[in-house]
């Protein structure tokens, strides 16, 4: 699933700052992505709140709301979320609750990432990253992985029903 990414520190660190520089949106957007949410050491965030801020992720924002992956992000306190816009969040408006949960769930990384730290990797390098899927749902194997190559590309590792699946 193409996808924008749009950093945001999810903490109560006030060290973390977010990166000035998403990755471009695979097609030209006139529409800039969610502001950056700005660290706080006061109480959840309300990420729907955020994206509702612009009608391109309304989509994303109801999902976040209908299966409840809203409250786990208000419950956490680092995270990245790659937000995918309605064009691509409407392939999944006939499917069960239980699918859109476990999509949304891979579109949340468990760490705070800059672009910068992903386009910083050494060329041959990539790395595993847990996403929400990993830690709330339990699932078998090395399901619920996203690996991150040099800064390029981001795929599912070993997602249900696949071997790969290409998400930027």
């Amino acid at each position: 699933m193409p996808s924008r990414l749009s950093t945001s520190p999810l903490s109560s660190s006030p060290s973390l700052s977010p990166s000035p520089s998403p990755f471009p949106s695979p097609s030209p957007s006139s529409t800039p992505s969610p502001s950056p949410l700005p660290p706080s050491s006061s109480g959840p965030y309300d990420i729907t709140k955020v994206l509702n801020e612009n009608s391109e992720f309304n989509l994303f924002s109801t999902y976040l709301t209908q299966t409840q992956v809203a409250n786990q992000i208000s419950e956490r306190k680092t995270m990245t979320i790659f937000v995918v816009n309605n064009g691509v969040m409407a392939s999944l408006v006939e499917k069960p609750i239980e699918i859109k949960k476990k999509v949304l769930s891979l579109h949340i990384v468990m760490d705070y990432y800059t672009v910068q730290r992903f386009h910083n990797l050494p060329s041959a390098q990539s790395i595993r990253i847990n996403t929400l899927l990993q830690v709330t749902d339990n699932p078998s194997g090395q399901l619920g992985f996203v690996n991150v190559t040099n800064g390029n590309s981001i795929s599912v590792v070993a997602a249900a029903g696949s071997n790969q699946a290409m998400v930027v």
